[in-house]
């Protein structure tokens, strides 16, 4: 199989939310999984509104509408701010997670990178998406809100 890694399209938000939601839920949280999803749905939209949002995700060139896995992040003047990194389970470990943050990092111009989220692999990956993501990337790390209100501000001033 070959895949590739292409810009996320409307169809493909069904499967963003959903994954999304689903692993970003801490299941030993006080908070109801129907608060859990109306508070990240909101976040989503919110990153998804975005003009300099980078929604990427992985397909298969040989299965027409098949996506493995997304990548959401926004352009910084700076570099890249990695938001989420989903890839279906059956495909982890063959590399699909870093073959989208390199490519989302090929679209922006600075090189600098940080995460917004310390899961940003989701929870079933832990332990493991945080060392990945600190010792791989050597990401710093920033707040969300602090990457969509400097969207927000330079959107303002334009």
């Amino acid at each position: 199989m070959t895949y590739t890694t292409r810009t996320i399209m409307e169809d493909d938000h069904g499967l963003l939310y959903s994954s999304y939601l689903k692993s970003s839920w801490p299941r030993n949280s006080e908070l109801a999984y129907t608060e859990h999803c109306t508070v990240s749905h909101a976040r989503m939209r919110r990153c998804m509104a975005a003009s300099n949002v980078i929604a990427l995700c992985l397909v298969d060139d040989d299965a027409p509408g098949w996506v493995g896995g997304w990548i959401v992040g926004h352009g910084r003047p700076t570099g890249f701010a990695l938001h989420y990194v989903y890839v279906k389970l059956d495909y982890r470990k063959l590399g699909h997670g870093s073959s989208l943050v390199a490519a989302a990092r090929a679209l922006v111009t600075g090189t600098r990178l940080c995460v917004t989220h310390p899961l940003t692999v989701g929870v079933d990956g832990g332990a493991r998406a945080r060392e990945w993501l600190q010792g791989m990337l050597h990401a710093e790390r920033v707040p969300l809100s602090s990457v969509l209100d400097e969207h927000d501000e330079h959107a303002g001033a334009m």
